[in-house]
């Protein structure tokens, strides 16, 4: 098996080009489905191909085929929001 380094919070993040905080509420579950650590006592580790698949997982080809759920809210201008 070949040996691969952990990295650190910092040193995840900074490979993202995330936050801290964002991988710290990620593992408490704030921010649903966050890159995949491991946990060596107190440590919190990453490897990177862990992380490469978390970007992998992130990949969008196009806004048509997100689910709406995960669309950016249409913005309302202040003339249609009094239409009904």
């Amino acid at each position: 098996m070949t040996q691969q380094a952990l990295l650190t919070d910092k040193e995840a993040a900074d490979y993202l080009n995330v936050s801290v905080s964002f991988l710290r509420k990620s593992r408490l579950g704030k921010h649903p489905r966050g890159p995949a650590f491991i946990r060596i006592g107190r440590l919190v580790r990453y490897r990177q191909k862990d992380l490469d698949a978390f970007i992998d997982g992130k990949v969008i080809t196009s806004y048509d085929s997100l689910p709406n759920s995960l669309r950016q809210p249409s913005k309302v201008t202040r003339a249609s929001a009094y239409i009904s």
